[in-house]
């Protein structure tokens, strides 16, 4: 498990994600929450693509350095393209879904269902940033190769998203740097990226 503390800003989820994908630790579940003084506690359980190193201090010693360093630096904007896809899944992939519910008067639930791939939540939160919406809290789960997200979204004002054209970019952004099917998709993803 590794917790991270710091103070709240629109860029701290994407450098948080982007530094866990330069290590190569692959997020299995997240957990974020913030409080009204301006700090996030960010919790996330991942794999270590060294599972023997993962148990060694001297190498979570060096994850810690190195994962606050990453935070610290300016690059973390890059939209992550990588792909790795199971031969079984090449021939049933999981295309990606995003649902919205409002069952809560301060946050709109966004449910995401997707092929588990490196970058998934680096992505998702550069696109969230992109449209200026905030992340309250998330449930990131992994079973097996398929991915089910479920993140808590609001305006900067506290105010649930429900404006049905943002909700439909939002969508249809997710989707497409997810899925990637076309050079299209892929460059929508880097262009919000660049803009981030």
């Amino acid at each position: 498990m590794f917790f991270i503390f710091a103070p709240e800003s629109n860029e701290l989820l994407s450098k948080i994600t982007a530094s866990f994908d330069t290590l190569e630790l692959n997020i299995i579940e997240a957990q974020f929450q913030t409080n009204n003084v301006g700090f996030a506690l960010y919790s996330f359980k991942a794999i270590v693509s060294d599972s023997e190193s993962g148990e060694e201090l001297e190498y979570m010693r060096f994850l810690e350095d190195n994962i606050k360093k990453l935070i610290l630096s300016q690059n973390h904007n890059k939209a992550i393209l990588r792909r790795k896809a199971s031969r079984v899944l090449k021939h049933f992939p999981i295309h990606t879904s995003v649902n919205f519910t409002y069952s809560n008067p301060a946050y709109t639930v966004m449910e995401v269902i997707a092929q588990d791939q490196p970058g998934l939540l680096h992505n998702v939160a550069l696109i969230l940033r992109h449209h200026n919406i905030k992340l309250v809290s998330s449930k990131i789960s992994t079973f097996g190769e398929k991915a089910e997200d479920i993140f808590f979204i609001q305006h900067h004002d506290q105010s649930p998203v429900t404006n049905t054209k943002v909700l439909g970019l939002l969508r249809s952004d997710i989707i497409n740097a997810l899925d990637r099917e076309t050079p299209e998709a892929i460059e929508r993803l880097q262009q919000i990226a660049k803009e981030n």
